[in-house]
Protein backbone atom coordinates (compact mmCIF):
# COMPACT_ATOMS: atom_id res chain seq x y z
CA UNK A 1 0.00 0.00 0.00
CA UNK A 2 2.75 2.34 1.04
CA UNK A 3 4.80 1.76 -2.03
CA UNK A 4 1.87 2.17 -4.20
CA UNK A 5 1.10 5.08 -2.97
CA UNK A 6 4.57 6.63 -3.44
CA UNK A 7 4.49 5.71 -7.07
CA UNK A 8 1.10 8.05 -7.29
CA UNK A 9 3.11 10.61 -5.37
CA UNK A 10 6.42 10.99 -7.66
CA UNK A 11 5.72 8.95 -10.89
CA UNK A 12 9.08 6.88 -11.92
CA UNK A 13 10.15 7.23 -15.35
CA UNK A 14 10.65 3.11 -15.50
CA UNK A 15 8.33 1.32 -13.67
CA UNK A 16 8.49 -2.21 -12.42
CA UNK A 17 5.57 -3.71 -11.76
CA UNK A 18 3.43 -7.47 -12.52
CA UNK A 19 0.31 -8.45 -13.82
CA UNK A 20 -1.65 -7.81 -10.31
CA UNK A 21 0.01 -5.30 -9.42
CA UNK A 22 -0.88 -3.56 -13.05
CA UNK A 23 -4.04 -4.75 -12.53
CA UNK A 24 -4.74 -2.75 -9.18
CA UNK A 25 -3.63 0.31 -10.50
CA UNK A 26 -6.17 0.87 -13.29
CA UNK A 27 -8.89 0.46 -10.41
CA UNK A 28 -7.35 3.78 -9.32
CA UNK A 29 -8.40 7.23 -10.88
CA UNK A 30 -5.09 8.52 -10.16
CA UNK A 31 -2.74 5.48 -11.35
CA UNK A 32 -4.48 5.60 -14.51
CA UNK A 33 -4.04 9.04 -14.96
CA UNK A 34 -0.27 8.03 -14.78
CA UNK A 35 -0.50 5.51 -17.38
CA UNK A 36 -2.18 8.10 -19.87
CA UNK A 37 1.68 8.33 -20.35
CA UNK A 38 2.91 5.05 -20.83
CA UNK A 39 4.71 4.48 -24.35
CA UNK A 40 6.25 1.34 -23.61
CA UNK A 41 5.58 -1.78 -22.52
CA UNK A 42 8.73 -4.28 -21.33
CA UNK A 43 7.56 -8.02 -20.87
CA UNK A 44 10.08 -9.80 -19.28
CA UNK A 45 10.29 -13.73 -19.53
CA UNK A 46 7.59 -13.64 -21.80
CA UNK A 47 7.59 -17.59 -22.10
CA UNK A 48 6.10 -17.73 -18.33
CA UNK A 49 2.84 -16.04 -19.37
CA UNK A 50 1.83 -17.73 -22.60
CA UNK A 51 -1.16 -20.09 -22.26
CA UNK A 52 -1.79 -19.56 -18.14
CA UNK A 53 -4.50 -17.67 -16.65
CA UNK A 54 -1.81 -14.34 -15.83
CA UNK A 55 -0.95 -14.48 -19.10
CA UNK A 56 -4.55 -13.62 -20.28
CA UNK A 57 -5.12 -11.39 -17.15
CA UNK A 58 -2.22 -9.13 -18.02
CA UNK A 59 -3.18 -9.30 -22.08
CA UNK A 60 -6.49 -7.49 -20.91
CA UNK A 61 -4.65 -4.86 -19.02
CA UNK A 62 -2.33 -4.40 -21.42
CA UNK A 63 -4.92 -3.27 -23.68
CA UNK A 64 -6.58 -1.38 -21.02
CA UNK A 65 -3.56 0.78 -20.78
CA UNK A 66 -3.31 1.13 -24.59
CA UNK A 67 -6.93 2.39 -24.13
CA UNK A 68 -5.80 4.85 -21.84
CA UNK A 69 -2.88 6.43 -23.52
CA UNK A 70 -4.53 6.70 -26.22
CA UNK A 71 -1.84 5.59 -28.69
CA UNK A 72 0.32 3.14 -30.45
CA UNK A 73 2.09 1.83 -27.34
CA UNK A 74 5.42 -0.02 -28.35
CA UNK A 75 5.42 -3.78 -26.24
CA UNK A 76 8.86 -5.69 -26.18
CA UNK A 77 8.67 -9.13 -25.25
CA UNK A 78 11.84 -10.67 -23.69
CA UNK A 79 12.84 -14.31 -23.33
CA UNK A 80 16.07 -16.76 -23.67
CA UNK A 81 13.83 -19.42 -23.92
CA UNK A 82 10.71 -18.82 -25.31
CA UNK A 83 9.28 -21.56 -28.20
CA UNK A 84 7.76 -21.39 -30.59
CA UNK A 85 8.51 -17.99 -31.13
CA UNK A 86 5.55 -17.14 -33.16
CA UNK A 87 2.92 -17.74 -30.60
CA UNK A 88 4.72 -15.65 -28.10
CA UNK A 89 4.48 -12.73 -31.18
CA UNK A 90 0.80 -13.35 -31.91
CA UNK A 91 0.38 -13.12 -27.76
CA UNK A 92 2.45 -9.83 -27.06
CA UNK A 93 1.07 -8.25 -30.29
CA UNK A 94 -2.79 -9.27 -28.84
CA UNK A 95 -5.68 -8.09 -31.56
CA UNK A 96 -6.75 -4.89 -32.86
CA UNK A 97 -10.71 -3.78 -33.26
CA UNK A 98 -11.37 -2.03 -37.10
CA UNK A 99 -15.16 -2.39 -37.60
CA UNK A 100 -16.66 -5.75 -36.32
CA UNK A 101 -13.30 -7.67 -37.12
CA UNK A 102 -10.30 -8.50 -35.50
CA UNK A 103 -7.02 -7.79 -36.68
CA UNK A 104 -3.27 -9.31 -35.27
CA UNK A 105 -1.16 -6.88 -34.26
CA UNK A 106 2.25 -6.48 -36.63
CA UNK A 107 5.25 -8.02 -34.33
CA UNK A 108 8.96 -8.32 -35.57
CA UNK A 109 10.56 -11.00 -34.04
CA UNK A 110 13.97 -10.80 -33.23
CA UNK A 111 15.85 -13.75 -32.57
CA UNK A 112 19.42 -14.08 -33.85
CA UNK A 113 21.13 -17.13 -34.48
CA UNK A 114 24.31 -17.20 -32.37
CA UNK A 115 26.32 -19.89 -31.48
CA UNK A 116 28.13 -19.10 -28.28
CA UNK A 117 30.53 -21.35 -26.76
CA UNK A 118 29.94 -22.33 -23.29
CA UNK A 119 32.05 -22.59 -20.11
CA UNK A 120 30.85 -24.42 -17.35
CA UNK A 121 33.13 -24.37 -14.15
CA UNK A 122 32.23 -25.68 -10.67
CA UNK A 123 33.82 -24.18 -7.82
CA UNK A 124 33.83 -25.84 -4.30
CA UNK A 125 34.09 -23.32 -1.78
CA UNK A 126 35.39 -25.89 1.03
CA UNK A 127 37.57 -28.74 0.67
CA UNK A 128 35.10 -30.73 2.99
CA UNK A 129 32.03 -29.77 3.37
CA UNK A 130 32.12 -32.21 6.92
CA UNK A 131 34.82 -29.51 8.25
CA UNK A 132 33.23 -26.38 8.26
CA UNK A 133 35.39 -24.14 10.43
CA UNK A 134 32.62 -21.67 11.14
CA UNK A 135 29.62 -24.03 11.72
CA UNK A 136 28.49 -22.60 7.81
CA UNK A 137 29.41 -22.97 4.31
CA UNK A 138 27.73 -19.69 3.74
CA UNK A 139 30.94 -17.44 5.08
CA UNK A 140 33.11 -19.75 2.33
CA UNK A 141 30.87 -18.77 -0.12
CA UNK A 142 30.99 -15.83 0.35
CA UNK A 143 34.49 -15.33 0.52
CA UNK A 144 34.82 -17.22 -3.29
CA UNK A 145 32.27 -14.70 -4.91
CA UNK A 146 34.15 -11.80 -3.20
CA UNK A 147 37.29 -13.56 -5.39
CA UNK A 148 34.93 -14.40 -8.30
CA UNK A 149 33.40 -10.81 -8.67
CA UNK A 150 36.61 -9.43 -8.57
CA UNK A 151 38.29 -11.77 -11.58
CA UNK A 152 35.57 -10.95 -13.87
CA UNK A 153 34.00 -7.31 -15.99
CA UNK A 154 30.78 -8.74 -15.04
CA UNK A 155 28.70 -11.27 -12.27
CA UNK A 156 25.32 -12.61 -12.17
CA UNK A 157 24.33 -14.70 -9.00
CA UNK A 158 20.95 -16.49 -9.01
CA UNK A 159 19.22 -17.25 -5.79
CA UNK A 160 16.14 -19.31 -4.93
CA UNK A 161 14.55 -16.20 -3.66
CA UNK A 162 14.75 -12.24 -2.92
CA UNK A 163 15.81 -12.20 0.68
CA UNK A 164 18.62 -15.13 -0.27
CA UNK A 165 19.52 -12.14 -2.76
CA UNK A 166 20.05 -9.44 -0.16
CA UNK A 167 21.69 -11.17 2.32
CA UNK A 168 24.23 -12.38 -0.43
CA UNK A 169 24.81 -8.96 -1.44
CA UNK A 170 25.49 -8.17 2.17
CA UNK A 171 27.72 -10.26 3.01
CA UNK A 172 29.95 -9.59 -0.16
CA UNK A 173 29.93 -6.20 0.33
CA UNK A 174 30.94 -6.46 4.09
CA UNK A 175 33.88 -8.94 3.44
CA UNK A 176 34.56 -6.56 0.42
CA UNK A 177 34.07 -3.31 2.35
CA UNK A 178 32.86 -2.08 -1.06
CA UNK A 179 29.57 -2.34 -2.94
CA UNK A 180 30.67 -5.33 -5.37
CA UNK A 181 26.87 -5.60 -5.04
CA UNK A 182 23.78 -4.00 -5.62
CA UNK A 183 20.87 -4.57 -3.44
CA UNK A 184 17.66 -5.79 -5.29
CA UNK A 185 15.21 -4.49 -3.36
CA UNK A 186 14.35 -0.83 -4.72
CA UNK A 187 14.58 -3.14 -7.92
CA UNK A 188 11.45 -5.34 -7.22
CA UNK A 189 9.40 -2.46 -5.13
CA UNK A 190 8.83 -0.67 -8.41
CA UNK A 191 9.37 2.85 -6.90
CA UNK A 192 12.06 3.62 -9.10
CA UNK A 193 14.39 2.33 -11.65
CA UNK A 194 17.58 0.10 -11.45
CA UNK A 195 20.60 2.60 -11.23
CA UNK A 196 24.09 0.95 -11.40
CA UNK A 197 26.83 2.83 -9.42
CA UNK A 198 30.48 2.92 -10.60
CA UNK A 199 32.11 -0.39 -10.06
CA UNK A 200 28.95 -2.11 -8.84
CA UNK A 201 27.64 -5.49 -10.08
CA UNK A 202 23.20 -6.60 -9.92
CA UNK A 203 22.91 -9.59 -7.34
CA UNK A 204 19.71 -11.38 -8.71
Amino acid sequence: QYERAQILKKPPHILITTPESLFLMLTSIKAREILENVHYMIIDEIHTLLGTKRGVHLAVSMERVEELAQRKIIRIGLSATVNPLDAAARYLGGLYRTGNDFSERPVEIIAPDIERGKELKIHVPVEDYRVLEQGSVWPDIYTSLVKLIREHRSTLVFENDRATAERVAANVNAIADEELCLPITAAFQGTEGWRPRNGSRPVS
